[in-house]
């Protein structure tokens, strides 16, 4: 793990993404044979309009018993109900099985890639705040569409969400 986030941090020293200023978070399993590192990417936040900003979030994905392979994603977060809200930057992301090393250049090339993306993705993100959905349209989606996927529950604090811009408890 401390080979992997040491290439992540040269890879983010290439970018000159100021890398003491970013706070992250690491987690492991109680032996340590899987960790998941993330850090917000300083400069990316936006408000897409309504008051409630987006935060540019790299996550790192590893294990080193081999049960998964390494993965580098970068991802929109917004806490908007009690687990926050994650989604990934179009459907890209670097994974890479790795036993030796990994070249910071493939890390950098990677985020440099998606980095580019950001200003089409705001772009959307704003269109979308910009058009008009009725409560009806939102009930009859929650109603349908979410309970069949998701399940009655999930439609209820979805539904809560709509309304109240918070989740509920159901």
């Amino acid at each position: 793990h401390r080979d992997v986030l040491a290439s992540i941090y040269r890879a983010l020293k290439l970018l000159h993404l100021d890398v003491a200023a970013m706070e992250s978070s690491l987690d492991t399993t109680e032996y340590g044979e899987r960790m998941q590192w993330s850090c917000q990417l300083p400069n990316f936040d936006f408000d897409p309009g309504d008051g409630c900003p987006l935060v540019l979030q790299m996550n790192c994905l590893n294990s080193v018993d081999m049960s998964t392979s390494l993965e580098v994603t970068l991802s929109w977060f917004r806490l908007v109900c009690s687990n926050g809200l994650m989604f990934g930057m179009g459907d890209s992301r670097l994974r890479k099985r790795h036993i030796q090393s990994l070249d910071p250049e493939d890390v950098a090339a990677y985020i440099r890639d998606q980095i580019a993306l950001v200003e089409q993705e705001q772009s959307m993100y704003r269109r979308w705040m910009e058009q008009g959905l009725s409560l009806d349209d939102a009930a009859k989606w929650a109603d349908t569409v979410v309970s069949k996927e998701w399940g009655p529950h999930a439609a209820a604090r979805v539904w809560h969400i709509i309304c109240c811009g918070e989740d509920g408890e159901v």
